[in-house]
């Protein structure tokens, strides 16, 4: 390029205190206003009997953005586990859609996420959450994450920790989460910059959580960009029916070891969420269990009557309406904490009958 066309009026030069200028508004493009477009444009359709995709529970852009869809549907949103999502049930057997089966109207969002223990609840409703307000609550709370300290992830056999993107990061400290300085402050960035979500999102979605040059390696000859779509199906799909029962599946009674409530990290989580849902304005029908009863020993059990015990009091002094899940029979039971379809559809019985639970559903 030589001087004339270097200075000529077509290009462009900026100076040091222009560029000051323009950069930033670049970025400020990038990474706020980008993001805002895709969710708007972005079409996520939530209908009848809808849960998130097993494959796509961390993806939680998309959590937000269908807890904003169905909020505005539904007056009555259930939030859980995979107990309330239903781990080994088809969309039409978990235990919302018996309950909307049962009140004859889509009236109850299934807003729980598989593997979704109190600790991570905590975060995802702190970071998450914000559309869940004004609202009628329905709360799971499930004792398998008080049968030890390895659930309640103080040590111990290291577990594989389910949702470590909504966990504390650096206060307190779980002793069970062993990543590295470097992934901890990613994820605390990622909490409060839109444009990370979004750039997770996409790669859980189209790209097979890969970022594009991992992707571009692995398919030498595919166009990732082709990949990108504004609609997505998030609703789970391909989950069927499994109707074995836990004997059947050869599981062994379990001398759980149950945690007491003032040193249980699960259980002051779970306190904090409830206290954070009702600042929210949220009435809130706390549903204690089920739990397969029979997996435990004696010992075991005479314990777990007492978790069951302490829960239900401390609902009663805090003033919750509460359902405590009655003992299924033994063949209703998949495993420790989930019910067959058979189990769902006799608990949703169950809480129809009862007078407190049909008037808090507005029955």
């Amino acid at each position: 390029m030589n001087e004339e066309t270097a200075y000529s009026s077509n290009s462009v030069r900026l100076s040091p205190g222009e560029w000051a200028i323009v950069l930033p508004a670049f970025l400020i493009a990038v990474f706020a206003l980008f993001p805002c477009l895709w969710r708007s444009l972005e079409d996520v359709p939530v209908g009848p009997d809808f849960r998130l995709a097993q494959d796509l529970r961390d993806d939680y852009w998309l959590y937000r953005g269908c807890t904003e869809i169905a909020c505005r549907r539904c007056p009555v949103v259930f939030l859980g586990d995979s107990v309330i999502w239903g781990a080994y049930v088809d969309n039409d057997n978990t235990l919302p859609a018996h309950l909307n089966r049962a009140l004859g109207e889509d009236r109850i969002a299934n807003l729980a996420v598989d593997g979704l223990h109190n600790v991570a609840m905590e975060g995802l409703m702190r970071c998450y959450g914000g559309a869940i307000k004004g609202k009628r609550v329905m709360l799971h709370f499930n004792p398998l994450w008080m049968t030890s300290r390895r659930y309640d992830l103080r040590g111990g056999q290291e577990p594989r920790i389910h949702h470590p993107r909504l966990i504390p990061q650096f206060f307190p400290r779980i002793a069970s989460y062993r990543e590295g300085f470097l992934t901890r402050v990613g994820i605390v960035l990622e909490r409060h910059i839109a444009f990370l979500r979004l750039q997770h999102h996409l790669r859980l979605c189209f790209l097979d959580n890969n970022d594009v040059a991992s992707w571009v390696l692995e398919h030498p000859r595919g166009n990732p960009f082709e990949r990108f779509s504004l609609s997505i199906d998030a609703a789970e799909r391909e989950k069927q029916n499994d109707d074995r029962s836990w004997q059947a599946r050869r599981i062994r009674k379990h001398d759980w070891e149950w945690m007491g409530f003032e040193e249980s990290l699960q259980w002051a989580s779970f306190e904090r969420t409830v206290d954070k849902l009702d600042a929210s304005g949220n009435e809130i029908l706390l549903v204690i269990g089920p739990f397969n009863p029979y997996t435990m020993t004696d010992e075991s059990l005479e314990r777990f009557r007492r978790v069951q015990r302490q829960v239900t009091e401390w609902a009663e002094k805090k003033e919750i309406p509460y359902f405590l899940v009655p003992d299924l029979p033994s063949r209703m039971y998949a495993d420790a904490s989930h019910p067959l379809a058979e189990g769902y559809a006799l608990i949703a019985e169950e809480m129809l009958a009862d007078p407190k639970c049909r008037e808090w559903m507005g029955q």
